[in-house]
């Protein structure tokens, strides 16, 4: 059995959707990227200015239990977490994988379509 999905560029989610529909095939469970709820204290962790270049920043910003990203300082964009340094929008094919040590976050990959690109923490909190 094989299910083929014709797509002009590669993205996460017409894997995600071929997946899913082979698991149905197969009469497995399936799913797609689940929403959790982090702690305010996790979220708090993510919260910074990143560089990923010169004409290329990121906010990450929280109101209440929710992230938000923004480029360049415009109009902020609600991201959901799948898992703790996991995060997606629920609109775009984009993904935001934060990374660090001892506990710190310093560095964000993101994921949109064909596009990686990595920005250091700009601004460390005190």
């Amino acid at each position: 059995m094989s299910v083929i999905l014709l797509n002009n560029i590669y993205n996460r989610e017409i894997e995600s959707l071929g997946q899913a529909i082979f698991s149905i095939l197969l009469n497995k469970p399936y799913q797609f990227l689940n929403e959790v709820q982090l702690p305010v204290e996790t979220l708090e962790n993510y919260l910074d200015h990143y560089d990923v270049n010169p004409t290329y920043q990121v906010q990450i910003s929280r109101t209440n239990h929710q992230l938000f990203f923004s480029v360049n300082n415009g109009m902020p964009v609600e991201i959901f977490a799948d898992k703790e340094h996991s995060f997606f929008d629920k609109k775009e094919d984009l993904s935001f994988r934060f990374s660090g040590k001892d506990g710190q976050i310093n560095s964000v990959t993101i994921l949109q379509g064909l596009s990686i690109k990595k920005g250091d923490k700009l601004i460390t909190k005190s």
